[in-house]
């Protein structure tokens, strides 16, 4: 009974040790996160107007609303899973078959808003805001970059390995901070925007190659999973860039890709319940994404 009684007086402890990353490690990126997606507004009103202050922020919400619920659900669920799948051994299937999900779900609309982005929110917002809408589309590549891997990099979590979110949001908040200066001192807003999505892709490229790293999986063999995803979006988006490049009335744009992007949602909800290489984790992933 003695060495019980000892053990079980120190086992929180031992727990505190074991646990302190979650304390330590996690303050920091967590900072920095939160810093990193105050630091465009900031940066953009210290170089240009209000006005673009105000169109990169509308931009911004009209993105990040929608995409942040599916992240925040698929997250909650994933995190769950990965203990489980680290211990029978299927980790690496689990993040690369979510992985592929997550891109066959966001290809598409990201490539209709590329498109199309102009069109959707001067129809929405009206005319005022047709540098938004061509916000939205120079930003649309880095969303889906963001879209597939931000909800996979829960896993640093549950594997404790807050070590490598520290090196990924430093790398993201200096990649964002470097961006926005360079475009910033050209003077012109729509090259400090474009600049500032090219380093999100390659910040959260980078994202993506860590995540491999942790979940021991190959990078590129994960890609290469993916292409079909690829070639089948562009094809079903060749519609809408058709009537965009030919500059059809508005509502026969608006209604290409509203019809498009109907087909894609009932395919994908049809794909996610009647796929049998679909295991019951990703079921339970991605179903995350069509409740929310």
């Amino acid at each position: 009974q003695g060495e019980e009684g000892a053990d079980a007086a120190s086992r929180p402890l031992s727990d505190l040790r074991r646990y302190r990353k979650f304390a330590t490690h996690s303050t920091g990126p967590a900072v920095l996160n939160a810093m990193s997606w105050q630091l465009p507004a900031l940066l953009l009103g210290a170089f240009f107007s209000a006005g673009v202050v105000g169109l990169y922020a509308l931009t911004m919400k009209v993105i990040q609303t929608p995409v942040g619920l599916v992240h925040q659900a698929i997250s909650q669920v994933f995190y769950r899973e990965v203990a489980a799948a680290r211990t029978d051994g299927t980790l690496d299937r689990l993040v690369g078959d979510l992985f592929t999900s997550l891109s066959k779900a966001a290809l598409l609309p990201c490539l209709l808003l590329f498109i199309a982005g102009r069109n959707l929110f001067v129809f929405i917002f009206g005319p005022a805001w047709d540098q938004a809408g061509l916000f939205a589309q120079i930003l649309a590549p880095w969303v889906f970059v963001w879209f597939i891997t931000s909800p996979l990099s829960v896993i640093y979590l549950a594997l404790e390995r807050q070590e490598e979110e520290i090196k990924v949001q430093s790398t993201i908040f200096a990649a964002r901070c470097l961006s926005l200066l360079l475009g910033g001192y050209t003077g012109n807003p729509v090259v400090a925007v474009t600049l500032f999505a090219l380093s999100g892709v390659l910040a959260y490229t980078y994202l993506f190659f860590v995540i491999c790293k942790c979940a021991e999986i190959h990078a590129l063999q994960t890609v290469v999973k993916a292409l079909p995803n690829v070639a089948a979006a562009l094809l079903c988006a060749i519609p809408s860039a058709v009537v965009v490049l030919i500059r059809m009335p508005q509502l026969a744009i608006l209604t290409i890709v509203f019809c498009t992007a109907l087909a894609h949602t009932v395919f994908l909800m049809r794909y996610m319940k009647g796929d049998p290489s679909f295991t019951r984790k990703q079921q339970v992933c991605m179903a995350s994404l069509t409740d929310s």
